[in-house]
């Protein structure tokens, strides 16, 4: 199982300093959330990338909706080369997942 090592950030998504330097390590945490947040066409290089979830936030979700937003979100983690093992939605602002790389 491959453990990507890169910068680390907060759960605001900053970039988390340690010691007075950019904390780094196993970046795959940092990675789901980032494509979980994100909007496609948030990245440049690769438009199609993010499940939207921010536009959610805080919304009143119908199951329909979070049934939408749990296929997204195993979607675009896929795509990305993780494996995702368990997607869940809780109410309007609660997102667990269980996701690994390949």
């Amino acid at each position: 199982m491959a453990k990507n090592k890169g910068y680390l950030t907060t759960d605001h998504g900053d970039l988390l300093i340690q010691g007075g330097t950019f904390a780094s390590g196993v970046s795959e945490g940092s990675e789901a959330r980032r494509i979980i947040l994100s909007i496609p066409g948030d990245f440049k290089w690769a438009v199609g990338v993010g499940a939207g979830l921010r536009m959610s936030l805080g919304q009143p979700l119908s199951q329909t909706d979070k049934n939408r937003l749990t296929r997204e979100i195993s979607k675009q983690l896929t795509q990305d080369g993780f494996t995702v093992n368990e997607v869940t939605i809780d109410g309007e602002t609660n997102v667990n997942t269980d996701v690994n790389r390949k």
